[in-house]
């Protein structure tokens, strides 16, 4: 099993660039470390474009998550996107792989572009 996420071309960007080592989410999602998950960029470019494996899942309460973020520019972005969530989550980003070729969704058995993210079949 794995997963489809969207992420947004300039974060999937930096997450193939190594300069982004954490996905941040209002929710904690309902998987652990080990998971492959395939980057679904959303319009314009609306593909998969590659995929991570989760390293590990951070939402210990009193963490401040935004610290995770390594670029300093960002921190305010994370701070403003967390603000008011419910469970935030940060998502560890290992061996991400950008695809030679991106993949349309329906590839691997998804319908519809996921608003965070779905399960698939597919490995």
């Amino acid at each position: 099993m794995s997963a489809v996420m969207s992420i947004r071309t300039w974060h999937a960007d930096r997450i193939y660039a190594g300069c982004k080592r954490f996905e941040f989410r209002r929710r904690r999602p309902r998987f652990g470390s080990g998971l492959k998950v395939y980057i679904y960029e959303p319009a314009p470019v609306q593909a998969v474009t590659g995929y991570f494996s989760v390293d590990k899942i951070v939402d210990v309460t009193g963490v401040d998550l935004r610290e995770l973020e390594e670029d300093s520019g960002e921190r305010s972005f994370v701070q403003s996107y967390l603000l008011g969530a419910s469970r935030p989550t940060a998502i560890g980003i290992a061996q991400p792989w950008r695809l030679d070729r991106p993949l349309l969704l329906q590839s691997l058995g998804v319908k519809s572009a996921p608003q965070s993210y779905v399960f698939t079949a597919s490995k």
